[in-house]
Parts: structure tokens; sequence; C-alpha cells
């Protein structure tokens, strides 16, 4: 197993899971519908885009002997939250991605179980870097996030308060909100709150470069609006 040197803050620890393997075979998947909260609309009460997180049991995929996940992920032990920021090319995920289109795996999904496993996050990192020297079938169960979104009014002089992680793929996760700082009065004022890990998608109804983006708001004044793929505890 590799660790990927990623600048990131002492509470999110980046992990880069190869895996050496030939075929990965396709299998049942069971789509799952869960109400956060049990709440009927997450719009209207709470603020977000989506009305329910979607839970989806992934797999069976075979992982070849000595072989692991395939998986980038991140991980914060003051969530207690894993998401997945993407796959290794090759992997077991990387070719269920590819013969399941509308099922795959997603940036920001939130690992909830592997092979039936449930538990803290320091449990699903075990058995996600699990390796064995017999062939074995692994499955996971995600639950996909929901969209926040946040606006925000920058003057000379503020600052936004975000420590970013931005990956080699282009994507951008929130390594910590700097108390004092926009985004940490945003989190004082709102339910819709910014948290360690959200995924940053959009900046000013622009998806694509998000991390160049971002660096604009930084030196430009003005309203803003931030779309993140969240996860509400």
């Amino acid at each position: 197993m590799a660790c990927c040197c990623l600048p990131v803050g002492g509470a999110i620890e980046p992990w880069d899971l190869p895996i050496e393997v030939e075929q990965a075979l396709p299998s049942r998947m069971t789509q799952l519908e869960f109400h956060y909260g049990g709440k009927d609309d997450l719009t209207s009460k709470e603020g977000h885009d989506a009305k329910q997180e979607e839970v989806l049991k992934l797999g069976t995929v075979v992982i070849e002997p000595g072989g692991e996940l395939g998986l980038n992920i991140l991980h914060s032990a003051v969530r207690g939250l894993i998401v997945i920021s993407g796959t290794s090319p090759g992997s077991p995920w990387a070719r269920w991605n590819e013969t399941h289109p509308d099922h795959m795996i997603q940036p920001g999904d939130k690992v909830i179980a592997v092979n039936d496993r449930q538990g803290d996050f320091e449990q699903l990192l075990l058995e996600m870097t699990a390796t064995s020297p017999k062939t074995r079938m692994t499955s996971m169960v995600v639950k996909r996030p929901v969209e926040n979104r946040v606006r925000i009014s920058k003057l000379d002089g503020d600052t936004l308060g975000l420590n970013l992680i931005t990956l080699s793929n282009g994507l951008v996760f929130i390594d910590a909100v700097i108390p004092g700082g926009l985004v940490d009065l945003w989190n004082k004022t709102s339910d819709r709150k910014v948290k360690i890990l959200d995924y940053l998608v959009e900046v000013n109804r622009k998806r694509g470069e998000v991390a160049e983006l971002v660096e604009a708001m930084k030196e430009n004044r003005g309203d803003f609006e931030l779309v993140l793929r969240t996860h509400p505890d």
C-alpha cells in the first residue's frame, strides 16, 4: 500500500490503494433509499438541494491474491468519515465503473460498509486495506452526498478561511474551516454548514476548474455562491 503525498492538515490522511488484478467480475447491485433524519424535504427544512441521501450496495468484485481494492480515499477522524476520491486505473472498482455506468462509484461517496461489515472508520479502513494470499470477493455499501449551496459576500480584507485539498485529478475537498474567515462566519449563522471532506463542485454557477475559480475568489471581492457535496451529520 502506498500513501499519497498530499498537503493536508492534521484532520485528514489521504490513502492511495493500488491493486494488481486482471479481471473484476460484475455482480448484483441493490439500490436502497435513505431519508436523512426522517425528513421528507431537505430543501425547505435544511437548505440542501437534494431530498435524500441515496445508499447503494455495490459489488461483488474479485480481488486477486495479494491484491487491494484500488480505491483512492480520504478520511477524517474528526468526523469518523471515509470518502472516495477516485479509483486506480485497471483496478476492480475501476472495471466496475466501466461495466456499471449507471451505478458507478463517484467522488464524494461515503463508505458505510465493506463486506457487510459496518463500524467506525478505523474498522472500515482495516477492512479496505486488508490483503489475502487467496482470491476473495469484496462488496461495498456507499452513500451518495447531497449538494449544499453556500452564499457569501467578500469585501476588501476578507478571507474565505478555507484550507483545501487539491488532488492530481483536479478534485477539491475541504481540509479545514479556519476560525474567523467568511466560511466560519457562515457556519455560525446557517444550518448548511461547510464541513471537513466536503467536495467542492461549483463556484458561481461554473463547474470544472474549481481550484482556479477558488483562487480567483481569494483575489476578488463580491458575492459568491459555492456548491459542495456533503454528508449531513
